[in-house]
């Protein structure tokens, strides 16, 4: 974000200083940077980024109002300026000229500001980052096109068609016409080269691996640790461990039924349930923590569950203890509170029985997957 600022500190004060080539390069980072600097859950971040940005194409608007004025008195005083220009035929190029500036001016500059404002209206955050850069990138794109055509056709208007090779060296007719042109093709360039989507997320990914110089490790157990801690003080995290730890449970596979793996299940049977097929535990006792979603078919499930277990048994000479939530969570205590421990709960399990269904990847359970790798599981022991 700094770096960002710093090109936008270039790109409205230093323009008599900078070698105009070289200027289009912070000119076209500064807005690419305020957005790469957003996290796709930074909601406050993302329409903040979107409101710079809104406003920025909102100032460029003025000078490319100006730049269409300094055109026009180009055109009425070309032929007798520069007469190679009228042999060469300039005339025709004046309808050009203003079609490219009114196109810069209602589609890549305030166009564009109305593209941003209305992306960062998007509810889902992630969704109104994602339409900000595709605003950007277009943006980019639209610029490079008007304003390098633009620049050519001006430098054919004022000195005749012959003299276009000094495009490659500069002497240009107007010098925020050449800004632009350099401004908006280093964009379309950077964007096609290294601002991809792909290329973004090795990005933040590589600034999170220096997260405060610590290791993937520590950021995940840390990740962990907010579902548990849930912003409480140190002394209630410790308290909710030790609960969690006391109150760790398993359910042998003989006292299971396709029932208990349905999405309706009878309230009134939960308590007594809870105290016939739940036996007390010690974290590591347990073989499988079930991970499912409770709106996939529950007959499906137990049927799945039927074959792993039956290949345990066949393996091991005995039935697997197994963890269920339905089962062991107490149903007449706060359950959000017993939630909480899941970590722990997780912890206390060998391995990791996923019971994929059709709805599993949309479900907030897929979170056990994470939270089972952070606290220690190898993925070898998830099944």
């Amino acid at each position: 974000m700094a770096v960002a600022w710093a090109c936008e500190i270039a790109d409205f004060y230093a323009l008599s200083r900078i070698p105009l080539p070289l200027y289009g390069i912070p000119a076209a980072l500064g807005p690419a940077l305020v957005l790469l600097a957003c996290r796709p859950l930074d909601h406050i971040g993302v329409r903040l980024a979107g409101a710079f940005c809104c406003a920025s194409y909102l100032y460029y608007v003025r000078p490319h109002h100006t730049h269409m004025t300094f055109i026009i008195d180009i055109l009425d005083c070309i032929e007798s300026d520069w007469p190679a220009a009228a042999a060469s035929g300039w005339a025709p190029l004046e309808t050009v000229l203003l079609s490219l500036q009114l196109f810069g001016i209602f589609f890549a500059s305030l166009g564009s500001a109305i593209g941003f404002f209305a992306a960062s209206l998007s509810r889902a955050t992630r969704d109104a980052l994602r339409r900000q850069w595709v605003v950007l990138r277009t943006s980019y794109a639209l610029g490079a096109a008007s304003w390098g055509t633009q620049r050519a056709t001006t430098c054919a208007a004022s000195w005749g068609t012959q003299y276009l090779v000094l495009l490659a060296v500069g002497r240009p007719v107007s010098p925020y016409l050449a800004l632009s042109c350099y401004c908006d093709g280093f964009g379309t360039l950077l964007f096609t080269l290294f601002f991809t989507e792909r290329v973004r997320g090795r990005i933040h990914r590589s600034l999170g691996l220096g997260w405060n110089g610590k290791p993937e490790t520590c950021r995940s157990l840390a990740a962990v640790a907010s579902l548990i801690g849930s912003g409480a003080a140190t002394s209630v995290i410790e308290r909710r461990c030790r609960d969690a730890i006391s109150s760790f449970r398993g359910v042998p596979w003989t006292s299971l039924t396709a029932g208990d793996l349905a999405a309706e299940w009878d309230g009134e049977l939960e308590a007594r349930r809870q105290e016939d097929h739940t036996v007390p535990a010690a974290l590591g006792e347990v073989d499988a923590f079930l991970s499912h979603s409770w709106s996939d078919d529950g007959r499906e499930k137990y049927e799945a569950l039927c074959g792993w277990a039956d290949a345990f048994e066949a393996a091991y000479g005995r039935p697997p203890l197994l963890w269920l939530d339905r089962c062991c969570i107490r149903q007449d205590d706060d359950i959000a509170a017993s939630l909480l421990g899941l970590p722990i709960f997780l912890s206390g399990c060998r391995s990791l029985l996923v019971l994929y269904g059709p709805s599993y990847c949309g479900r907030l359970c897929v979170m056990e997957v994470f939270c089972f790798l952070a606290m220690g599981g190898k993925p070898d022991d998830i099944h």
